[in-house]
């Protein structure tokens, strides 16, 4: 194996691995090390019951925006094929709200609502807190609350639900007192611009990875699996290679670069790098931020045939968190299976008697939803998501307030992934992150 690359990449996810794609794309020699046998992060589906299960995003938007992933596998040479979803579903008590896009477009908020679901004082209220948020600065609303903003213009409950309903999906939080206003107002914009309903992958998710993969590997650079870095090696203000262990032997060695760039949780930076290279400043923000990732439990139900034609998300909104449905196979045609659950703070559900409570409260309720589903279950997993972004959404947290991706100012040392800077949400906030470091190299180059 060589032991000098331009760039080295440190993680394969989809900041990693779009990263090392663009740079080797323009014939940098890349090297991805990534500790697990495959690639992804948290793309990554999982091979269950002879089934590749899509843990990762279900939705995906702006896909051909300058930031989105579709436009960076359309620069990388790929005929990408995406489905569009059907609108979103929003269930509250009776009422079933469908919530698309190109009705945003065009203005036509009541077409939003079934008729008699609210009363004119009610759609017009609906109708200014839409146009605020179109008018709203998102700089000046990251550290006010989704909560603290909207109880300044309506206390109606439906409207407020709604709005909470509307705020989960994007933002995988769904405690709006934590939630971040400006954050809210950046996904609903973008939301709005869309000329369709939000898109999913017509083959399943990994041909994300696969096309990222593959173009890497093809233009002369390497995916290293099954080895950790353990550190990454910096010298007078710059870096100079990490230091990788193999996890089939054990052998520890040293690779040289110029550039390494870490697709990883903010924590481990204070694992990977040496503390002199560090700030107190910046270690204080990194030790503070760290905790605040996003976290989910959920359902997924393995099924001997369809009970869920609907190619869409649905939410129903419930007292303690808005549920999540959606069925990945529903587009990929595929052995059918489906998501049914809602995101949790992380430090919810600690124990496991308040997790399989919690479990049973979800199985209890997706049977409520489909009586056919009795008798026609193969399978049934659940858990929890520990990390669904790497940082999470809440106040103070977002915007102007998200690490940069040279925090460090260690020449030639980045960061990507969705818990830097980047504009989006998901999988285009770590996208947009990556063009942002590949931009930064090339010009150094």
């Amino acid at each position: 194996m060589r032991k000098t690359y331009d760039v080295i990449v440190v993680g394969g996810g989809v900041g990693g691995l779009t990263t090392g794609a663009l740079l080797s794309n323009a014939n940098l020699k890349v090297l991805l090390i990534e500790k697990r046998e495959m690639v992804g992060g948290r793309l990554a589906p999982t091979l269950f019951k002879g089934s590749l299960i899509d843990f990762g995003p279900h939705i995906f938007w702006g896909v051909n925006a300058p930031n989105g992933i579709g436009n960076v596998l359309k620069e990388l040479g790929f005929n990408f094929e995406w489905t569009p979803l059907e609108p979103l579903k929003v269930h509250i008590d009776d009422t079933t709200f469908v919530v698309d896009p190109r009705l945003f477009k065009l203005r036509k908020w009541k077409k939003l609502v079934p008729k008699g679901a609210l009363s004119k004082e009610e759609m017009k209220e609906l109708e200014g807190i839409i146009k605020s948020v179109l008018r709203a600065n998102p700089e000046r609303l990251d550290n006010i609350s989704v909560k603290e903003w909207i109880e300044k213009r309506t206390d109606n409950k439906k409207v407020f639900r709604f709005v909470e309903c509307m705020a989960s999906l994007p933002l995988t939080v769904d405690d709006l007192a934590l939630l971040s206003m400006g954050d809210l107002v950046r996904a609903l914009r973008s939301f709005l611009k869309l000329k369709q309903t939000p898109v999913y992958p017509k083959k399943g998710i990994n041909t994300i990875i696969e096309s990222l993969k593959s173009t890497i590997e093809e233009n002369n650079g390497r995916i290293l699996t099954n080895h950790e870095v353990i550190k990454i090696m910096t010298k007078s203000g710059k870096t100079s290679g990490v230091l990788v262990k193999s996890l089939e032997s054990n052998k520890i060695f040293k690779i040289k670069s110029e550039f390494v760039v870490a697709d990883i949780l903010l924590k481990d930076i204070l694992r990977l790098v040496d503390k002199a290279a560090i700030s107190p400043e910046i270690y204080r923000r990194i030790y503070e931020l760290s905790p605040k990732t996003t976290a989910g439990i959920s359902l997924t139900v393995g099924l001997k045939k369809k009970i869920f034609e609907y190619k869409g998300p649905v939410l129903y909104s419930k007292p303690d968190h808005v549920r999540y449905l959606f069925s990945p196979t529903n587009i990929t045609n595929e052995k059918p299976y489906l998501f049914y659950g809602h995101y949790i703070e992380p430090d919810e559900y600690k124990n496991r008697e308040d997790f399989l409570k919690a479990t049973k409260k979800l199985i209890k309720e997706f049977l409520e939803l489909f009586p056919d589903a009795n008798g026609n279950i193969d399978w049934l997993m659940s858990g929890k998501i520990r990390t669904i972004d790497g940082l999470s959404r809440h106040t103070n947290q977002t915007g102007k307030f998200r690490p940069k991706v040279d925090l460090l100012n260690v020449k030639g040392l980045y960061f990507v992934g969705d818990s830097f800077e980047g504009k989006g949400n998901g999988v285009t906030t770590a996208v947009d992150s990556a063009k942002i470091v590949v931009d930064k190299i090339l010009k150094a180059t």
